[in-house]
Parts: structure tokens; C-alpha cells; sequence
């Protein structure tokens, strides 16, 4: 499993005019993508559930879950992403 950084367009998947672009880490083994809420807020993405998560430090948290489309750079379309509201401040994975 790998990291690198890619230049990343979220969108709201019901309204795609609502978008923000940022440069992610990219981890090849992660399950679920990380955006610090108050991007996802601006946005208006919605949280459509919530999910208990193992961190990669082993602490356990609970999460909000949503979907947003996520455009990569380098490759065509876009991509529907399962996305966690991290907190304010966090990186983007």
C-alpha cells in the first residue's frame, strides 16, 4: 500500500455546481475518504448515517458518513466516494 498527494474536485452528488477543490493525501489501502467537515458544510453535503471507526492509531471513534463525488486528477469522470466528516483542521485523505 502506497501514499501520495493528488489534486482533488468534491461535489455535492446531489448538486455538483457546489464544489471545492483541495490537494489529498491518497492512501491505496484506506477504506473510506477524510474531509474536514467544514468543507463538507460549505458544500452542503449531508451526513447520511454515522459509522464507528477503527483509527489507524487504534483508537475507536463515531464518525458521520456521507457520499460526495470526488474528480481525480489524472483520471476521467468522476467518482462516487464514501466520505467521513473528519474534524475541522484534519487532513485530507
Amino acid at each position: 500500500m502506497g501514499m501520495f498527494k493528488k489534486k482533488v474536485r468534491v461535489s455535492n452528488s446531489k448538486r455538483p455546481e457546489l464544489f471545492f477543490e483541495e490537494e489529498f493525501w491518497i492512501d491505496t489501502g484506506a477504506l473510506y475518504s477524510f474531509v474536514p467537515a467544514d468543507y463538507l458544510e460549505q458544500i452542503s453535503a449531508e451526513p447520511a448515517a454515522t459509522r464507528r471507526l477503527v483509527l489507524a492509531d487504534g483508537r475507536q471513534e463515531t464518525c458521520l458518513f456521507g457520499f460526495c463525488d470526488f474528480h481525480i486528477e489524472g483520471l476521467e469522470g468522476s467518482i462516487p466516494c464514501p466520505v467521513i466528516f473528519a474534524p475541522k483542521g484534519s487532513l485530507f485523505l
